[in-house]
């Protein structure tokens, strides 16, 4: 197993945690312009729910693991995932352990999540949306 973390602009935080990773199989990066990449190796997002990154990880096709979101809209992404079944949701450091060792340890959880992803992304979702604007606007312009 490798991991990825994604520190971003946040030097003292990168350093640190790249101080604690040592020489295991964890990878500190800082900011990262392509994220899209690191997505497209992963099996597994660990992150909180924040929209562009539930968008990035649905569009990729990967599977979440969902702790620390903040209140309001972000718990509100939680539920969405959570109940599109498309993500894991962990409230304690603790359920956060459980989830990572069951979905690390249990590739049908993983499989279950990216089925899920499957049927909920809509990859010709803005053709769509332009194939309506152009339809309005012509029955708009007839008499």
């Amino acid at each position: 197993m490798q991991a990825v973390v994604v520190a971003g602009r946040d030097e003292r935080l990168r350093a640190g945690l790249a101080r604690l990773a040592g020489t295991s199989p964890v990878r500190v990066v800082g900011f990262v312009d392509d994220v899209r990449t690191l997505l497209g190796a992963a099996d597994l997002l660990v992150t909180k729910a924040g929209g562009m990154t539930l968008a990035e990880a649905t569009a990729a096709e990967v599977p979440l693991l969902l702790y620390g979101s903040l209140p309001g809209q972000e718990r509100g992404n939680e539920r969405f995932a959570s109940r599109a079944g498309i993500a894991l949701v962990a409230r304690s450091r603790g359920a956060l352990r459980r989830l990572l060792d069951r979905a690390v340890g249990d590739p049908d959880t993983v499989e279950r999540l990216q089925g899920s992803l499957r049927r909920l992304r809509r990859p010709d979702a803005a053709q769509h949306i332009v194939d309506l604007v152009v339809e309005q606007i012509a029955q708009r312009g007839r008499p």
